[in-house]
């Protein structure tokens, strides 16, 4: 269940200290605060798209997905033989769960609400898959990946 801090806006995204879901109780302390420092606090000033194309971006997330897919393939036969593949693995099932989410989705309509989409997944994101071997690194891929598609839209102070 999630726990808001009343001392808070309602405009002020929680940090993951805050907001709990049940897989996330089972993350140690350090894990948990590497995604609070991914979780911004306030809504920031997003770029101006005159030329927006739902389709172009919603193709963008469906080739991100695919091409993770095709790693997470490949990842997944070299993890039986290396451990190093299986933390690049959890990587690739973080960004296909994202990007396969993403597109050909309505909030894809203007920047903003797909911000917003961004912001309610860094706060709610999924359980992390049975088939990843680390939970901890699949939660934090998957908030880093979200976090740098929301840079892709924030203004950039100078």
């Amino acid at each position: 269940m999630t726990e808001i801090c009343a001392s808070h806006s309602p405009s002020v995204l929680y940090s993951i200290k805050h907001v709990c879901l049940p897989w996330q109780e089972s993350l140690n302390y350090n894990v948990r605060s590497k995604l609070a420092r991914l979780v911004e606090t306030n809504q920031p000033k997003l770029k101006s798209w005159p030329n927006w194309s739902v389709t172009s971006v919603s193709r963008h997330f469906e080739s991100t997905a695919r091409n993770a897919e095709i790693y997470l393939e490949r990842c997944k036969e070299g993890a039986k033989a290396r451990d190093g593949y299986k933390k690049l693995h959890d990587e690739h099932v973080a960004k296909f769960y994202l990007y396969n989410y993403l597109h050909g989705r309505t909030f894809l309509d203007s920047p903003q609400s797909l911000w917003s989409e961004l912001q309610r997944l860094l706060v709610s994101p999924p359980s992390p898959p049975s088939e990843c071997f680390e939970s901890d690194w699949f939660a934090i891929c998957y908030a880093s990946f979200v976090r740098a598609e929301m840079r892709g839209l924030e203004v950039m102070d100078s």
